[in-house]
């Protein structure tokens, strides 16, 4: 074959296989490159809050822990709310040592982030060792007039 019929039947192969490799690839308009940055953007504010709203449960920071919540959850969960529940997840679990942001769960209008939130629980009797263990925690955000809110929370 000369170099010409080598040339011909690569490009004859090429064309073919790249339709293949290609066929699904699409070009996105500005307005989804915007939604895209704006989602990404979105997704960073939501890991900070939620990771300042762990740190405030970890810090038995009611203040700092309500003032992040949507106006109609503060209604429904205040100072005496928290510090029951509180007391509640100290008992259970005992004191947070660690989280971890694990995954967000694709929905159309609310995005649920997960961490994973470890323990230590001291022993009840001095013969016995401490407790670690982990929870799942999820923080529900959405967009409330406007605005990133957290609507709701709860481990799992």
């Amino acid at each position: 074959m000369s170099k010409r019929e080598w040339f011909s039947a690569g490009i004859a192969c090429f064309f073919p296989i790249m339709t293949i490799f290609t066929g699904g690839c699409v070009t996105p308009d500005k307005e989804t490159e915007l939604k895209q940055a704006s989602s990404k953007s979105s997704f960073a504010e939501e890991q900070v809050l939620g990771e300042k709203m762990i740190k405030a449960l970890r810090d038995d920071d009611a203040a700092a822990f309500i003032a992040l919540l949507h106006k109609d959850t503060r209604a429904r969960f205040g100072k005496k709310e928290f510090a029951e529940n509180r007391v509640e997840v100290k008992k259970l679990f005992g004191e947070i040592v660690s989280f971890q942001y694990l995954t967000a769960l694709e929905m159309p209008t609310l995005h649920p982030l997960i961490w994973k939130i470890r323990f230590r629980r001291e022993a009840r009797q001095k013969n016995e060792p401490a407790i670690d263990q982990e929870a799942l925690f999820r923080i529900v955000f959405g967009r409330l007039d406007g605005k990133l809110s957290i609507l709701s929370f709860g481990f799992l």
